[in-house]
């Protein structure tokens, strides 16, 4: 039986201490899901929420247009494998909802 190779893609989770392009550093991590008074524009989507707002990543939008760009840790991450799909993975304004659970739908602010 031959192996055969996935190209699976892992986010790593931005927690205190992740950088942005711009030199930016998450100092606190809230539910309000706020970095340096920038709201987060985009994140894990339906992989992965708080409060019904997705969490941020690796890659993520903030409001100013800046971009999470590393964290300090490896550890937490969303694995996304080869051909699969996440829906509203690093999606403006995506907001978690039952529906969604039951119909695959999206819900938005």
């Amino acid at each position: 039986m031959s192996e055969e190779k996935r190209n699976d893609t892992s986010i790593c989770v931005e927690t205190v201490g992740a950088r942005t392009v711009r030199g930016g550093r998450v100092t606190r991590v809230s539910s309000q899901v706020e970095i340096e008074g920038n709201a987060l524009a985009d994140g894990a989507g339906y992989a992965a929420c708080w409060l019904d707002r997705p969490i941020a990543l690796v890659g993520s939008r903030l409001s100013n247009g800046d971009t999470i760009t590393g964290t300090p840790q490896e550890r937490f991450s969303i694995t996304v494998r080869d051909g699969q799909y996440i829906p509203c993975l690093f999606e403006a304004d995506y907001r978690f909802s039952l529906a969604d659970t039951a119909a695959g739908s999206k819900s938005y602010a």
